[in-house]
């Protein structure tokens, strides 16, 4: 790793042969990964080496590859176990690996810069400078270049301050409010794309910068979903509105019915009365 003129090894480990023995797989017959947690051995000498090594200054840094589960020998939850026991077995001789992203280290010193100029920040595009201006510090204190925060909402907080991220996050809430009346109508099949690139932001920026990339196709994405939803919310009536539309209907439905029944009613006594002799009869007057 090369910063300027400044240079720090680190020393790279492979895990299966290197830090732990290989097993004999008995369907192969050959020596292969560890096939389950209970295989695994670590070699002889590995942890004074390692102990020597992290004492001298040197970053341990641990990358792998796993055949065995690309091939179908083994699940991810077995190559889980497999790697929990081995870090274990190395945490408690007090050794540690580096941790490769470095993402952590990043959005501290994000998080420093971003307080410098918190409310309309260093603008679009031009804070990452290389080796020039704050992202210079940035890269000298976390001993590699930076690109970007590696999380899209710093991102966002860093070039256009809290006003830029309060209006990103007011129109992605938006977007959700608009959602839910179609969610609750059923109308799955108009809401699944949009949901799906709704979350897909939400969780893709918590590692990554995707929205506040030049000629980036994401930020693209977002704006159109955001006009799809709001132009099918407007499309579908809301719940209430369809219940009173239809209530309206039976009620002018109903109503001239009640009223050509009375009408009814009223002209068939009216005729008994005029029919009827005895309703007609003049009542005898009294002596």
């Amino acid at each position: 790793m090369r910063i300027g003129k400044r240079t720090r090894p680190a020393i790279f480990l492979d895990r299966d042969g290197v830090l732990n023995a290989t097993v004999l797989n008995p369907r192969t017959g050959r020596m292969e990964s560890p096939l389950t947690a209970h295989d695994l051995r670590l070699i002889d000498g590995v942890i004074p080496a390692l102990q020597r090594l992290q004492r001298a200054g040197y970053p341990l840094i641990l990358a792998s590859n796993q055949p065995n589960y690309a091939l179908g020998k083994s699940t991810w939850r077995t190559q889980w176990d497999i790697q929990y026991q081995l870090v274990r077995a190395l945490t408690s001789a007090g050794i540690g690996f580096t941790r490769f992203t470095g993402r952590t280290a990043i959005w501290a010193q994000v998080a420093h810069f971003i307080l410098l100029r918190p409310l309309c920040g260093y603008g679009y595009d031009a804070f990452w400078r290389g080796m020039q201006g704050p992202s210079f510090q940035i890269a000298a204190a976390v001993h590699f270049i930076v690109a970007h925060a590696h999380n899209g909402f710093l991102e966002i907080a860093l070039e256009l301050g809290a006003a830029g991220l309060l209006l990103f996050l007011l129109s992605w809430l938006r977007g959700w409010l608009a959602l839910w009346p179609l969610w609750q109508h059923g109308s799955i099949d108009r809401i699944a794309w949009p949901l799906a690139i709704l979350l897909l932001i939400a969780l893709y920026d918590l590692d990554e910068n995707t929205l506040l990339i030049y000629n980036g196709l994401f930020w693209i994405l977002y704006v159109s979903t955001l006009v799809t939803i709001e132009r099918a919310a407007r499309s579908e009536p809301s719940e209430s509105a369809q219940r009173a539309s239809r209530m309206g209907d039976r009620h002018h439905t109903a109503a001239p019915e009640l009223h050509e029944i009375l009408n009814r009613s009223s002209s068939r006594a009216k005729r008994n009365r005029a029919e009827s002799p005895a309703l007609t009869k003049p009542a005898p007057e009294l002596p």
